[in-house]
Parts: structure tokens; C-alpha cells; sequence
């Protein structure tokens, strides 16, 4: 699926994906190691949304990876 992290919070590796099949939760160890190189230095708002690819499971978004 394509969405993107809308909000992202580095100091504890946890944020939100949002997609048009809804709004998920993810975790920084769901995220490939690009996207986590990405991640470690934003704070989504205010930094823009990051776009990605992702699957869900159990709920939150998994095998999330930049687009």
C-alpha cells in the first residue's frame, strides 16, 4: 500500500502512516534501513511527511519502506 508518515517522533521510534485504507500505527523496527536513516533526524510536523510503501499487520503498518 502507499501512504505516508504523517507524524513521526524520533525520541521513542513511533509515529503514524496514513493511507487510503486508513490510519496505522508504526514502529521504527517495521521501517527498512533507509527509512529508519531517514526518520532518525525528523520530527513529522514540522518536517513534511515522508512517503511510503507499506503492509499491515495485527493493525499497524509493517515492511515500511520509503517510496
Amino acid at each position: 500500500m502507499n501512504g505516508s508518515i504523517t507524524e513521526w517522533n524520533a525520541l521513542n521510534g513511533r509515529g503514524r502512516v496514513s493511507g487510503g485504507n486508513g490510519i496505522f500505527m508504526v514502529s521504527i523496527n517495521d521501517c527498512s534501513g533507509k527509512l529508519q536513516a531517514v526518520l532518525s533526524n525528523c520530527a513529522i510536523p514540522p518536517d513534511a511527511p515522508v512517503r511510503v510503501t507499506y503492509n499491515v499487520g495485527a493493525g499497524t503498518a509493517v515492511n515500511v519502506d520509503l517510496a
